[in-house]
């Protein structure tokens, strides 16, 4: 049985509503396109929390990337398994139940990504600039929705954050 660790999405940075988004894109381009597989009764397994950002003249759109259906959190958010890792000596913690591995090297247990939940505006506006879209550039982004896209984050600020959401995770989802 695997235990699924969810960081709530207020302790993965500032939010934007995602209609906030859409306007903005459309703003800036009107041939971006929206949730096209929500309005055509297409199903896909995370259809309740994403859609999807499309570009292009109605009818021959192309998919750019996935966002967020709500608020869309300033960072991606994963849900995370516990599984059995091997980690160099120097990351065993004090306490922590280990073996060593015919490697040689201790295996522990340790919670690791696994899927997606939240893609977080910094994704989707990155796609979009990767995708060479004419009038959203990184200029144009950060000066429509009034961020900056240049913050790095350093090991101390991201592990503030992860020390609060440690007391937030929600240990209760099971999979057997």
């Amino acid at each position: 049985m695997s235990t699924v660790y969810v960081v709530p999405s207020c302790l993965v940075g500032r939010g934007i509503p995602a209609d906030n988004i859409k306007r903005g894109l459309k703003e800036l381009n009107p041939d971006f396109a929206f949730d096209i597989g929500g309005r055509k009764n297409l199903w896909h397994p995370d259809i309740e929390f994403a859609q999807g950002v499309f570009f292009g003249p109605p009818g021959n759109e192309r998919h750019i990337c996935g966002m967020d259906r709500d608020v869309c959190p300033e960072f991606s958010a994963w849900t995370h398994v516990e599984e059995w890792a091997q980690v160099p000596f120097h990351e065993v913690r004090p306490g922590e139940t280990c073996f060593i591995s015919p490697s040689g090297l201790p295996t522990v247990k340790r919670a690791v990504q696994d899927k997606c939940i939240q893609y977080g505006w910094r994704y989707t506006l990155g796609c979009i600039i990767s995708a060479n879209i004419y009038g959203c550039n990184k200029q144009a982004l950060e000066s429509k929705f009034g961020i900056s896209l240049d913050k790095e984050y350093s090991d101390f600020e991201i592990a503030v954050v992860e020390s609060r959401a440690e007391r937030f995770v929600d240990k209760s989802i099971s999979f057997q």
